[in-house]
């Protein structure tokens, strides 16, 4: 009796998402790689904070190959996922926002004004 109660409880919610959200949630899932190469950013055409969020560490696994994952997750196969990464990779703020706790000559290991990347460019 309890697996029956199971499988009228699946059917019902399979069918009432399928009614709902079916046609939205089938369009939406068809191509995810087709939307992701069609945007320059994650969440569309304008840089904004999913992209501030992720780039910490999906863009350190992408480019520089972090942990090898270059190899494991055969990266250079997803030009989409490269492109993106380099143009948020690119930006004049992250540019700067890598420098800052560095030990090396490029680097800044303090920051306390916008002046202080000033010293950095004449070094």
């Amino acid at each position: 009796m309890l697996s029956e109660q199971r499988r009228f409880l699946l059917d019902y919610v399979v069918r009432e998402f399928e009614d709902y959200l079916g046609p939205v949630s089938n369009s939406w899932l068809r191509n995810p790689v087709k939307r992701a190469i069609l945007r320059q950013f994650l969440c569309g055409g304008e840089y904004n904070i999913a992209d501030m969020a992720v780039y910490s560490w999906y863009g350190q696994l992408v480019l520089t190959g972090l942990y090898e994952s270059k190899e494991f997750l055969q990266v250079d196969s997803y030009a989409h996922l490269l492109r993106g990464a380099s143009e948020v990779h690119n930006r004049p703020a992250v540019k700067r926002g890598r420098k800052i706790n560095r030990a090396s000559k490029s680097g800044l290991m303090e920051r306390h004004t916008a002046s202080d990347f000033d010293h950095l460019e004449s070094r």
